[in-house]
């Protein structure tokens, strides 16, 4: 079982269809249909980048992700030909390079991911069910259980339910303890708007005006996304 079905816990129930017999991933929201955004999910509207490694890496584990990125209309992108970089006071060489990827909002990418995952035979994708609890046998965890009273038995309970997670008060409510937490506060602020794109060419597809820190520490990124638009992020 997977708690949380964002982009790492399909991640993970996807890796994990090679290993197990079944794999069920549970969400609380009702999973959309469609490309569309969910009220819940944390930075949802807020730019996200898919680099190079990343793009990789799903390519490989869900076949045919970069054809579904294409009809739903996510612009394909050489990160070192297309982007305008200013770093360390001035603009960085473009060249022909294999950072090919596709740009996206993440509702996007996560439509595609999730819809891919869904064909699996061994994979269930069971929305609306929100996990309140771990089972428990004998010391060893074996299953959660849900809101509605559904229980859902399991070899293995992966959280990747993010900052929504409850893992911390299930282990503990189960005898295991409370897991020693680090807080990392990296003093960031940014703030996201998506435009129409403008006629014409501009010279360049993404734009990324990186801090120049201590002493300016302010940045931009403009990148191409999804109905002809952008994505424009101040930080």
């Amino acid at each position: 079982i997977v708690v949380g079905a964002g982009v790492a816990g399909i991640c993970a129930a996807r890796v994990l269809s090679d290993r197990f017999d079944e794999v069920l991933l549970v969400d609380r929201d009702d999973l959309p249909d469609a490309p569309t955004e969910r009220r819940l999910l944390p930075q949802g509207p807020f730019v996200h980048v898919l680099l190079g490694r990343g793009q990789s890496l799903l390519t490989g584990w869900f076949e045919g992700l970069d054809g579904v990125m294409e009809s739903l209309g996510a612009p394909r992108m050489d990160w070192a030909r297309d982007s305008r970089v200013f770093h360390l006071g001035g603009w960085m060489p473009r060249f022909e390079s294999d950072l090919v990827v596709r740009t996206s909002t993440r509702a996007t990418l996560e439509f595609a991911l999730r819809s891919i995952l869904g064909r699996r035979p061994n994979v269930r994708i069971l929305s609306g069910a929100r996990a309140i609890a771990l089972l428990e046998d004998g010391g060893r965890v074996t299953g959660v259980g849900c809101e509605d009273g559904a229980e859902h038995l399991a070899d293995l309970v992966v959280d990747a339910a993010g900052r929504a997670s409850k893992a911390s008060d299930w282990l503990e409510a189960v005898g295991a303890g409370r897991p020693r937490a680090t807080t990392v506060k990296p003093a960031t602020s940014y703030a996201t708007r998506l435009f129409a794109a403008p006629p014409g060419g501009l010279g360049f597809r993404c734009l990324y005006l990186m801090p120049q820190g201590p002493e300016q520490p302010r940045g931009g990124l403009i990148y191409p996304i999804e109905g002809d638009r952008w994505g424009v992020n101040l930080f």
